[in-house]
């Protein structure tokens, strides 16, 4: 194999999509294949927090998805993390090699402070989208040591002071005895729990952000993702991912945990990407993840509520942690702090790999090299186009999004029936897509077009189960009913881009419709008469009237004989003024609320 290229970025990439030359890790894979020790792949989804499973007859470690547990404390990977060895050519036994996927390009854009970029690039198409904004503090992740305020037993939740802007909300359900203070590191899985009140300091970890109108929802059950393992307070066993489905490879990896040591308060469970992995870097990820548990707990133990103890990892290393595998045959990235990062974080766990780090140097952007732009761009639309020329539309409310699915100008088929089932295949599987890019979590209602076929329904439900089987986010779908409609609740993974890139519209005040100027001329008025005929008005009083220039414009060329009306009718003025920072058919009567 040829040397890992020396510290520092390297020169210009070549052209994008070609799979840096590796002719001693083809040759040992066909040595491999020869002797008939290959295991067989596992599934190709590169790491991530999965819904997990903890052997025969154990409970799933449920939160491990929701948590995202991060990296390490610092921007970096620490310089005391043990390195990770890939296996040697001589090694006795073995391993799979992660990921059978297409091929594919990460790229990771940080030439903009304001914003941050990770994409997944798989022939040609857009498979994986990232954004972070540099200026919004992110909480997800994070473990803080926080003081609970207050148990609402009404709706069986403590509210706890973490240091957000908000009060953090926590189910009871989700409250572990292990993360109390005076109980960490003595309870186990079974002990009883202490009921838990107002004034007690415990470790909360966010799993989901703070809104406009809701504080952060946290956790106590912590979680703290690795390379190869996640590591779960409060469970006493190890654990294997639900998508590791091979008997053979489970059990090799059941004895393969029964080979570690690990404390009886803490669990363990094998991520996806872990199952390749020989038992030395199993191990060196466990004492890692030891490592900074107890430096967490040693910062609870030295602080005072409400303190953040650990915080989760930058998109750079947080993507690298979760989605890389073998599939990926470059690393592109325009930014010496990324390659940086990048560079440390491959030193520690893939140090044979490095010559797939490249710095990105040419003219072009790097994300317009593989034409993203425009993908990206379609991923905040709210119609999306089909390959045969439908559409889905894509709207959200305040409890739920409904998706459409339109047939638009499909015509291409024998019939109505035929035409359906085409646009209904295309659009299954362009949803889970949208859902995957645009991380839309919650509940999901599609509404696709009303087919006779039973067999077509079955095959359109089936397109959209394993379209969601492709993402590391838990979902539930009901069948395809009479209607049409199909239900998805789906676990949203982090902070969609909805929340970094957009906000709600000032004209329309989020409902996306305003009124017309007939509409907004005649409340005017009906708002003047009122203002003007009120008991107890002082007669002759002038009244003033902040409105929009167009508005204005109406009323003064159309509707000056009913405002004259109106002042002889009540015996009072009325004054308009020009507002050009008010909206379109807006207006403001004296102190009022703008309408």
């Amino acid at each position: 194999m040829p040397p890992a290229p020396a510290e520092g970025p390297p020169g210009t990439a070549p052209e994008p999509g070609g799979a840096p030359g590796e002719p001693g890790k083809r040759r040992r894979r066909r040595r491999r294949r020869r002797r008939g020790k290959g295991k067989g792949p596992v599934e190709g989804e590169a790491g991530g927090a999965t819904p997990t499973e903890t052997g025969d007859g154990e409970p799933e470690a449920d939160d491990v998805g929701a948590l995202a547990g991060g990296g390490t404390e610092a921007e970096e990977p620490d310089n005391g993390l043990e390195p990770m060895n890939e296996a040697d050519e001589d090694d006795d036994e073995s391993f799979p090699e992660e990921g059978t996927g297409a091929k594919k390009v990460m790229l990771i854009d940080g030439l903009h402070s304001e914003e941050n970029r990770v994409a997944i690039v798989a022939e040609g198409n857009l498979d994986y989208y990232e954004v972070e904004n540099q200026r919004k503090k992110a909480f997800k992740g994070n473990i803080y040591k926080a003081k609970v305020v207050n148990i609402a037993h009404a709706i069986e939740a403590a509210f706890v002071e973490f240091g957000g802007g908000r009060h953090g909300f926590m189910p009871l359900n989700e409250y572990c005895a292990g993360a109390l203070m005076e109980h960490l590191g003595d309870w186990n899985e079974g002990d009883k729990r202490p009921p838990l009140r107002p004034g007690m300091e415990i470790l909360v970890q966010v799993t989901k952000e703070e809104s406009a109108i809701k504080g952060a929802a946290v956790t106590s059950y912590i979680s703290i993702a690795g390379r190869y393992m996640v590591m779960m307070l409060g469970m006493k066993r190890y654990g294997i991912s639900k998508k590791i489905t091979g008997e053979k490879e489970r059990e090799r990896i059941r004895k393969q945990m029964e080979k570690l040591e690990y404390p009886d308060h803490l669990g363990f469970i094998v991520r996806t990407v872990g199952a390749a992995r020989p038992l030395k870097d199993l191990k060196a990820d466990l004492t890692n993840l030891l490592k900074l548990w107890d430096r967490t707990v040693e910062g609870a133990r030295a602080n005072k509520a409400p303190a953040l103890l650990y915080e989760e990892q930058d998109i750079v290393i947080r993507t690298l942690r979760d989605n890389y595998s073998a599939d990926v045959t470059e690393v592109l990235m325009n930014s010496e702090a990324a390659y940086r990062k990048a560079s440390a974080f491959f030193d520690v766990y893939y140090p044979k790999q490095k010559a797939k780090l490249k710095m990105y140097r040419n003219k072009r952007p790097l994300f317009g090299k593989f034409n993203l732009e425009e993908q990206v761009e379609r991923g905040t639309q709210r119609k999306v186009p089909l390959p045969s020329g439908g559409h889905i539309v894509i709207d959200r409310s305040e409890a739920l999004w409904a998706i459409d699915v339109n047939s638009g100008r499909s015509s291409k088929d024998r019939d109505i029936e035929d035409t359906a089932f085409r646009t209904n295949g295309e659009a299954a599987a362009e949803v889970t897509r949208q859902l995957r890019l645009r991380d839309i979590g919650g509940l999901i209602v599609i509404d696709f077009i009303d087919m006779e076929s039973k067999s077509h329904n079955k095959e359109v439900e089936r397109i959209l189960k394993e379209g969601l089987k492709r993402g590391k986010a838990k979902s539930d779908v009901t069948s395809l009913g009479k209607f049409g409609l199909v239900a998805v609740s789906r676990q949203r993974m982090g902070t969609s881009f909805y929340d970094i890139l957009l906000k709600g519209c000032d004209l329309c005040g989020g409902t996306g419709v305003t009124p017309t100027q007939d509409a907004a001329t005649v409340r005017l008025l009906r708002r003047l008469h009122d203002e003007l005929s009120k008991d107890g008005r002082e007669a002759g009083k002038e009244v003033s009237v902040r409105v929009a220039p167009g508005l204005l414009e109406t009323l003064l060329n159309q509707k000056r004989e009913d405002i004259n009306r109106l002042e002889k009718l009540c015996g009072g003025k009325v004054a308009f003024h020009a507002d050009p920072a008010l909206s379109a058919s807006s207006f403001q009567i004296e102190n009022g609320a703008p309408k």
